[in-house]
Formats: structure tokens, sequence, C-alpha cells
């Protein structure tokens, strides 16, 4: 009986080591150059830790690669406002926020107000 009742445990309680799993499946993926596939890997393991800081700036690493700036924005953001960051994991998530600003201008070519964001970031 606990082999027919396990299966169904597993797809109803969320593993304490999930968010880590998906980190680390992501990370594969991005190292692979296959940024879309580490980007969900990313929400996957944010959705069983929303507040994970080391996967939101992962996670804006897959939207960058992608060339989605306005969610690697948000990711940067969330990322850089998290309070448990060290000095220099901010540092690197500030720095990367003005890069997406920077590239969300370049991909609008008339967007002024993204390249004044990119400075101020």
């Amino acid at each position: 009986m606990l082999i027919f009742v396990f299966p169904v445990l597993m797809g109803a309680w969320s593993f304490p080591w999930e968010g880590f799993w998906h980190n680390y499946q992501g990370q594969k993926s991005y190292d692979s150059k296959e940024y879309p596939r580490a980007e969900k890997h990313f929400s996957k393991g944010l959705k069983a830790a929303p507040k994970n800081p080391k996967l939101q700036y992962n996670q804006g690493n897959g939207f960058y690669r992608s060339e989605q700036y306005d969610e690697a924005i948000q990711a940067y953001q969330n990322s850089a406002q998290a309070k448990q960051l060290d000095k220099q994991k901010k540092a690197q998530s500030l720095y990367n926020l003005g890069n997406s600003f920077y590239r969300q201008g370049q991909k609008n070519q008339k967007n002024q107000e993204a390249w004044q964001k990119a400075v101020e970031a």
C-alpha cells in the first residue's frame, strides 16, 4: 500500500530542496547556453522558494540571455532588494539591472527613459 501512496504524496508535497534542485538544473542549462530552458527551471525553483535571491538573480540571467529584458529587470530588482544578499551579490544584481535597462532601451531604440534608469542603476 505504501508503494501506491508515496507517488500521490510526492505530487501533493513540495520538497524542501526543490528550489535548490531547480536552481542546479537551471544552472546546468544556462552553462549549456539553453537559456529559455534555464529560465524555466529558475521559475519553477522560485515557485518553491519565492524569496530566494540567488534564484531571482539566476532567473534574471536567463531572461537577459533570452532577450526578455522586462522580465530580467523585475528579477534583478527582486534580487537586489533581498535583505539577506551580501554587498557583492547586490552590486552584481544592480549592475545587471542597469544592463537590462540599457538593452531594453537599445531594443526599443527610442526609449530614453530606460537608458536613464540604466544610469541610475
